[in-house]
């Protein structure tokens, strides 16, 4: 019903630019452009309180005194006495002014009779019917873009009566002049969106304050009718007065501000499943494609421990919160990236990074600048998501992103609160054996019994003797939760824990050579050397509660420089040399990966590196590992790689501040902002002059240097001649400076 304003280039302006084809290319459409022209504004007619009949727009115009070139106000405060031309009643009428509308439509109206039956009868009939001129004649000239007005029984009509139709055409007209005058109101939806992000991202919204709303709050309570209830709701946002606030006379709670958002619920089950379904159902993604990709992520055991996303095409509808959150981080940019069309793919990376930032690096500690970063982060996403999927997409999940960096600073990191501990509570709750009877009583038994035995059981474990095995520099736990406990009660010098069966083994000469050099020690002619080999090694200070490196994974491994490589980890090794421990890992080397012109490759959608196995053995302090990473495949060569991006999926922080997250400027006349070249990265001073809000584009002057006076400081710059039009999406933000006469001063 809108194809005319795609086209609107063919009837907004006066000239004929295109050849008559559609209904917007006549002239009447072009008379008419105003009832659609969100530009233009026009004094809504009356209508007479005797006879029901219009009083047109041009009468309340001259009675304002108004010629047709006279700007029309926003609002018109007082009534004015208007004369009916019909029944000439004088009435008070306070003027409504409006703008067009694209979405306001215009009808072709159809008359025709015809004989019901194949026989000669008498018994006519006719049809009065409507079609929507708005929509493109491809569309229109189907049966089914056919509407009826009314049927007709033209046997019953005086034969040649021009007039014989009124009473039919009657309520035809009726419905057009009160649709005119009135409006259509549109069909009501039980969501309340939250959009016009670019607006408040420059203009935030004021801070509630609890007072101000709690005689609202009651009155809402106790409103008794179930339609006066609703309206209330939807017009202040509330639906009563929650019990929670009689603590706010105890010690300020606050219902506003102390009642947290989720992130589990919100980031994962919400907003990223929202992405990728819409991914999917548009047939934006093929589904068969990503499950290739998506089995060749290669887990690490911390992120196998629990649900791991593995197909879109058969087990998306049973995926929880854990496999959304392993999907969207870390797994997304190595199976989206390449595949994902680029302009859907710049909005899918910033939940990426949301998310990682909640999941991931945010729980270590959030500095100021962190919160800074997600703030921007989220306002730039939910921005983009409004102009890329529409204001349906702007739902309360979606709004409430933009309170996570102040709700982080009221309650520091959402892992402290998120619900992913209550929600596995509620299964240990639902596996319990009951007789479904009285359920209630029967988990409330067994939670009393579990409280208790935890306790006790704490007290009979700290005096349990655990399987371990102390020398110096080399510590020994048979299974990870004896190595738990032990990095937590005993001393600090016992960050690294053998975990495992050990066994003991040989080193080659030219591995004994080797662990000498990566030890920093001068071989003797004659030593003494044992060697303990074990499958994983627990270090206590790595990760969230530490982290067990087992045999066989990728880790990132940092030299005396600083400088960090991949290797893996093929061996364990606790080597005694003249009664003294080293822990060391026995690994390959892998190296990082280069085009023929010598520079690094580069995984474009992550901005990860790619790197080759150099098939040779290394050794290297277990304290020089930094962390693991994951090798994923170079995806254009999934089954039979030579290189792989490196995943790294536990860095401690994004490398990006907040200056490189540009969110969306919401132009105004008057501003001077910074421009983004269509030309490498080049950067222009702009004044904005005017702001189409339709088209998201402005009428600006740029500036340059003035190259008739070479000598004036490169910090100036002169208004250039031409005014042209610039996007929004091409507006980098407001500039910085001042004008000095007629030069901007950067």
């Amino acid at each position: 019903m809108m194809a005319h304003w795609k086209e609107r280039d063919h009837w907004l302006s006066n000239e004929v630019l295109f050849a008559r084809n559609e209904t917007w290319d006549g002239e009447r459409f072009k008379e008419l452009s105003w009832f659609w022209n969100p530009e233009a504004r026009w004094v809504i007619p009356a209508l007479c309180p005797n006879c029901k009949q219009v009083v047109g727009s041009q009468s309340i115009k001259d009675e304002l005194g108004l010629s047709p070139e006279t700007h029309i106000e926003e609002h018109y405060e007082c009534s004015i006495s208007i004369q009916c031309p019909n029944c000439y009643l004088r009435f008070e009428h306070k003027p409504k002014v409006t703008s067009g509308g694209p979405r306001n439509i215009a009808l072709i109206g159809h008359w025709d009779g015809w004989q019901p039956f194949s026989t000669s009868c008498k018994h006519s009939c006719g049809a009065i019917e409507v079609s929507i001129a708005t929509m493109k004649k491809s569309d229109r000239c189907s049966t089914e873009e056919v509407y009826v007005s009314g049927f007709v029984p033209s046997y019953l009509l005086p034969n040649k009566c021009p007039i014989s139709l009124d009473p039919f055409l009657e309520i035809l007209v009726k419905e057009l002049e009160d649709l005119f005058v009135n409006g259509a109101q549109g069909s009501e939806s039980t969501h309340y969106y939250y959009g016009n992000y670019r607006y408040h991202s420059r203009y935030p919204s004021d801070e509630r304050d609890l007072n101000m709303f709690v005689q609202t709050m009651k009155d809402i309570e106790c409103e008794d009718r179930p339609t006066v209830h609703a309206t209330m709701a939807r017009e202040s946002g509330f639906t009563g007065l929650s019990i929670l606030h009689r603590l706010y006379a105890a010690y300020g709670f606050n219902i506003l501000k102390d009642l947290t958002f989720d992130a589990m619920h919100d980031v994962t089950l919400n907003i990223i499943h929202h992405h990728l379904l819409r991914y999917l159902e548009a047939g934006i993604l093929s589904r068969n494609e990503i499950d290739v990709r998506l089995a060749a992520i290669p887990w690490t055991s911390e992120l196998k421990d629990g649900r791991l996303p593995t197909s879109v095409t058969k087990r998306l509808g049973f995926w929880k919160a854990e496999e959304l959150q392993k999907f969207c981080y870390p797994a997304s940019e190595y199976v989206l990236g390449g595949i994902l069309p680029d302009d859907e793919y710049h909005v899918w990376i910033l939940i990426v990074r949301i998310t990682e930032m909640i999941f991931q690096i945010g729980r270590s500690g959030w500095s100021d600048d962190d919160i800074q970063l997600l703030k921007q982060l989220i306002l730039r996403h939910n921005t983009l998501t409004e102009e890329v999927e529409g204001l349906k997409s702007c739902v309360v999940t979606l709004h409430n992103l933009i309170h996570y960096p102040e709700e982080i600073k009221r309650f520091s990191s959402p892992d402290n609160y998120w619900c992913y501990t209550f929600e596995r509570a509620v299964h240990g709750y639902v596996v319990r054996s009951s007789n479904n009877r009285n359920m209630e009583l029967s988990f409330s038994n067994s939670e009393c019994l579990r409280e208790f035995l935890k306790f006790h059981s704490g007290n009979v474990q700290s005096s349990m003797k655990l399987n371990t095995s102390f020398f110096p520099g080399y510590v020994h736990a048979s299974t990870i939760s004896e190595a738990v406990t032990m990095a937590k009660h005993r001393d600090v010098a016992y960050q690294s824990i053998l975990v495992g069966g050990k066994k003991y083994t040989s080193l080659s000469t030219h591995e004994v050579t080797e662990v000498f050099r990566v030890l920093k020690k001068q071989q003797l002619k004659h030593f003494t050397l044992a060697v303990i080999q074990a499958p994983s090694i627990y270090m206590s200070q790595h990760g969230f509660g530490g982290t067990l490196y087992r045999v066989g994974e990728h880790v990132l491994v940092s030299d005396d420089a600083g400088e960090l490589s991949v290797a893996k980890i093929d061996a364990i090794l606790a080597v005694n040399i003249e009664e003294e421990y080293h822990l060391l890992l026995k690994g390959e080397e892998y190296a990082q990966s280069v085009t023929e012109t010598g520079d690094s490759r580069i995984h474009t959608s992550s901005e990860n590196p790619f790197v080759e196995s150099t098939s040779s053995m290394i050794f290297f302090p277990c304290k020089s590992i930094v962390r693991k990473v994951m090798l994923f495949p170079d995806p254009d060569h999934l089954h039979d790689p030579y290189m792989y991006v490196v995943i790294d999926h536990q860095r401690p922080f994004i490398p990006l501040n907040k200056e490189a997250v540009i969110v969306p400027h919401f132009p105004e006349a008057g501003d001077m902002v910074c421009v983004r070249g269509t030309i490498g990265n080049e950067v222009y001073f702009a004044h904005i002059q005017s702001v189409n809000k339709n088209s998201n584009t402005c009428q600006v002057y740029f500036y340059g240097n003035d190259p008739g006076h070479p000598s004036i400081s490169a910090s100036k710059y002169k208004r250039l001649k031409l005014q042209e039009t610039v996007h929004w999406s091409s507006i980098l933000g407001t500039a910085k400076g001042q004008f000095i006469g007629h030069y901007w001063v950067a």
